[in-house]
């Protein structure tokens, strides 16, 4: 199947009217899947502000209807080299379009778009409580922390003084930007916000973490991540890794995907 692939700075590339109708096909795509909708980042009807730092990936068919969407967000972290964090935000597929390349398109075009104007890289975080989610994660992302390769890369299972400082800047002033429960808990050891999701705006995220069709086909690194989830306590994983040009090049070539530094990204054939 043919997709088109748009990518909006919200702040600049859409007038009023565009942002609203836009806004409202993605609230009506995610309310299928996510129950309650919660009140916050693209999904706030009214918020003057609730697009402005966002980098929107939206997939149609070939009849032009919504297939997915990435919402992710810039997120100002003072103290590292480029002062900004890319968060992966949400991301929602229909559920006709799950077993094609839409998820995989979603990403590498965010990353893209994202590298052009961060051609040296730029840090990149995720918060998730689906165990495939924090797989997919590093198979773009270098440097991940937690990860399976994380302790033999470093020698520690500790994060280094980077990532730290990035989680904690999260968890000290970017809490409504990630959804994350004010009554979570942060581990600074495991990066696990503890009951993230169990709260009124949360739970439509939860998921059975047993529930193995949402595993990765990597059951060493699905088993791993599970360890650090408590069964339906709505606990989630920060991820945070740096995005490499170079090294996400390689691992899309991998894909099947025919992409240069110059140009977003097409699929080829192989689906």
């Amino acid at each position: 199947m043919d997709y088109n692939v748009q990518i909006h700075h919200l702040d600049v590339t859409l007038d009023p009217d565009a942002k609203h109708q836009l806004q409202n096909e993605l609230r009506a795509l995610a309310a299928l899947y996510i129950k309650p909708l919660p009140n916050y980042q693209i999904f706030k009807p009214t918020s003057s502000t609730s697009l402005k730092d966002k980098i929107v990936v939206v997939i149609r068919d070939g009849k032009g209807n919504l297939a997915g969407f990435v919402s992710a967000i810039l997120i100002p972290i003072n103290g590292i080299v480029e002062d900004i964090v890319l968060h992966s935000g949400i991301t929602v597929i229909h559920e006709n379009h799950r077993k094609s390349p839409v998820k995989k398109l979603l990403f590498s075009n965010l990353i893209m778009s994202v590298l052009r104007s961060y051609p040296r890289g730029i840090w990149f975080t995720s918060l998730a409580e689906v165990i495939s989610s924090l797989v997919h994660f590093g198979n773009y992302v270098t440097n991940v922390f937690p990860s399976p390769s994380y302790e033999a890369t470093h020698g520690t299972n500790l994060p280094t003084a980077v990532h730290l400082h990035i989680a904690k800047e999260i968890n000290r002033l970017h809490r409504p930007k990630l959804n994350i429960s004010p009554d979570a808990v942060f581990d600074e050891k495991t990066f696990v916000f503890l009951g993230s999701n169990d709260w009124d705006q949360g739970r439509g995220f939860m998921k059975d973490i047993d529930d193995t069709s949402l595993w990765s086909k990597d059951k060493e690194s699905s088993k791993f991540y599970k360890s650090f989830l408590r069964y339906g306590a709505g606990d989630e994983v920060l991820q945070v890794g740096y995005l490499d040009l170079k090294t996400i090049l390689v691992a899309m070539d991998k894909e099947g995907f025919n992409s240069d530094k110059n140009n977003l990204v097409s699929k080829v054939s192989n689906y």
